[in-house]
């Protein structure tokens, strides 16, 4: 099982603690110099020992899921709150941002330097596009919006799959949707954890999942850490500090988990 850590400002991360390590040959270390010691040490052990996909069951030709949570606006409050739930998954886009990644092609990346396509594989993943391609998304996902229980199919305007260039991103299209529901859903869960929080560190865990059976199809864990409360220089550590999960990117890692187990349906 594969797993990246993405470092934030990790220049910043490595130096402080070289100056913590170094400090503590002198003189005891103060309570909070422990705990950014002792948070990056959970931190890193986490990543190794539980981060990353795991696959249960493969399911092929998915036309739609239905999204049973979707990623609420966060904002500086959030981002300065220890306890802010979505910590894990602080660089994932909201609302119809959110939404909107489930449904997009994939086309390989262009290789820096050079003006040629990089492979797509499991952990390298391209970029996400508006057109077709032959990795497509999902035709579409299904919310249930939380105040009344109603559930609404998103899709993309058909105009925005046959435009490669310039403009606006394109809309989404949003109706009520059809009495029978997709089959599978996908979810994201945040749990805190008080004592890791109180190390900075943050968990979520993304399931794929059979809505008839319960059958959990596969799940991907991620990890946040920050080495600090919010400051005048920081005060939005939640977005400045290194993470781990499935793949090198800080966003987009439902989607990227999601479709390994789900695998959307090929489009003619």
């Amino acid at each position: 099982m594969k797993r990246f850590i993405n470092a934030g400002f990790g220049t910043a991360v490595v130096l402080v603690l070289s100056m913590l390590a170094l400090a503590a040959c002198a003189t005891p270390l103060t309570e909070n110099q422990k705990r950014v010691q002792e948070g990056y040490a959970l931190f890193q052990k986490l990543c190794k020992e539980e981060a990353g996909l795991k696959i249960y069951r493969k399911v092929e030709g998915v036309e739609g899921v239905v999204l049973l949570r979707v990623k609420q606006r966060a904002g500086d409050k959030q981002w300065a709150d220890p306890l802010w739930p979505d910590a894990a998954f602080a660089h994932e886009g909201t609302g119809d941002e959110y939404i909107k990644y489930f449904l997009l092609s994939e086309e390989p990346a262009m290789t820096f330097r050079e003006n040629n396509p990089r492979p797509i594989t499991a952990e390298d993943r391209g970029d996400f596009v508006f057109w077709n391609t032959p990795r497509p998304g999902y035709k579409y996902v299904d919310v249930v919006e939380e105040q009344s229980g109603v559930r609404w199919r998103y899709a993309l305007l058909d105009s925005a799959r046959k435009e490669r260039n310039g403009g606006l991103p394109p809309h989404l299209k949003r109706e009520l949707a059809p009495s029978e529901r997709p089959r599978y859903g996908v979810t994201y869960e945040t749990p805190i954890i008080p004592e890791e929080r109180e190390k900075g560190v943050a968990r979520g865990v993304v399931k794929m999942i059979d809505l008839d059976t319960n059958e959990l199809l596969g799940e991907m864990r991620a990890f946040s850490w920050t080495m600090s409360k919010p400051t005048s220089s920081n005060p939005s550590p939640w977005l400045t500090g290194p993470s781990c999960s499935i793949a090198p990117t800080r966003s987009r890692i439902v989607r990227i988990s999601a479709d390994q187990a789900l695998i959307p349906k090929k489009r003619n």
